[in-house]
């Protein structure tokens, strides 16, 4: 053991340094392979959080308020829009892991519909839903494919518990066998459970979002969800290419022309919610008068109002990284009516 990392198990040990203050202290020993076991109770935006420092999302929540914050804050502010303009309140959760998104989400929808197959991790939301008796939430302990089946799930072996995946390649993260776990076809599943009509939909499988497409495309098709969904490329499962990812998605016209597919840099008046974000604004001018301009606004920036134009909106793709966030805005009937 180095004086450095005896120095830093000294600091971590000193209580009269309050949890609060010790953050760099805590990244310091987990440099040096050490992950104390911490745990805590926050409020998480009104609501009751119980987490452990060790786990890295809940770190981010302790220390930062929340995990991907700004994400959170684009998923509350479009699903807000959307209710503003009569396009639905339901937000589904494909991916939920510990429920951070869903337990936020909780907040603003109407009801939330959160997958999760892998038992260790949607516990907490669980254990959260009860601890602050949230009945707006609905966990389905099954994940998306483009059929009903059971696979294997590579289960996360270190304190970063948003990376268990079908994807076999995820072996390579550290990821480890923990048994077949069941996977529904959504356009099967959600009918047969009354989901839907879908407004928001956010989507993190890490690495098996070309199998959740798949099967979610009449739903897709059908409910014009706006989508926020994590691509990854480098597995077997993954797509190969952007017109690979753009396939699986309905077409989407205006006025009768397809919307143009361009990058976030195009649109400076845009501000993204998050790196990696793009984000396309509506391709048709505003109308001057009438119904429809009251459902409609100009993009302004994001944490104020406005990335759901009533006219129709198109996610950029500029390339696929196993970091990106993609967001496609679309219409719904009842605006377009």
């Amino acid at each position: 053991m180095t004086m450095a990392s005896k120095l830093w198990q000294f600091m971590w040990r000193q209580r009269w340094l309050p949890l609060r203050h010790k953050k760099l202290i805590y990244r310091k020993l987990l440099s040096a392979g050490e992950s104390p076991d911490v745990p805590f109770e926050i409020d998480f935006f009104g609501l009751r959080y119980r987490g452990n420092l060790n786990n890295s999302i809940e770190f981010n929540i302790y220390y930062y308020g929340a995990f991907e914050k700004p994400l959170l804050f684009f998923l509350r502010d479009a699903l807000l829009n959307l209710q503003q303009a009569g396009a639905g309140q339901l937000f589904c959760d494909i991916g939920a892991n510990i429920g951070q998104h869903a337990l936020f989400m909780s907040r603003f929808a109407a009801h939330v519909h959160a997958f999760e197959p892998y038992g260790t991790v949607n516990a907490k939301l669980t254990r959260h839903m009860r601890l602050n008796n949230i009945g707006n939430i609905t966990l389905h302990e099954v994940g998306l494919s483009d059929k009903a089946e059971e696979l294997t799930f590579f289960a996360p072996s270190g304190r970063n518990q948003g990376i268990g995946s079908f994807d076999v390649d995820s072996i390579s993260k550290g990821n480890t066998d923990a048994g077949k776990l069941s996977l529904v076809r959504a356009d099967d599943y959600f009918p047969a459970n009354s989901i839907g009509p879908v407004a928001l939909m956010k989507m993190d499988v890490e690495g098996f979002e070309k199998p959740a497409l798949e099967g979610l495309r009449a739903t897709l098709q059908d409910d014009r969800p706006i989508l926020v969904c994590e691509i990854s490329y480098e597995g077997k499962l993954a797509f190969r290419s952007r017109d690979d990812f753009l396939a699986t998605l309905p077409p989407i016209t205006c006025c009768s022309r397809s919307i143009p597919v361009m990058p976030m840099a195009a649109r400076p008046s845009v501000a993204a919610p998050g790196p990696g974000v793009a984000v396309l604004s509506n391709c048709c001018p505003l109308p001057a008068g009438g119904s429809r301009a009251k459902t409609i606004s100009s993009p302004v920036q994001w944490k104020r109002q406005a990335y759901y134009p009533a006219a129709i909106a198109r996610a950029a793709l500029n390339s696929l990284s196993s970091e990106l966030k993609l967001i496609r805005p679309s219409a719904k009937k009842s605006i377009l009516a």
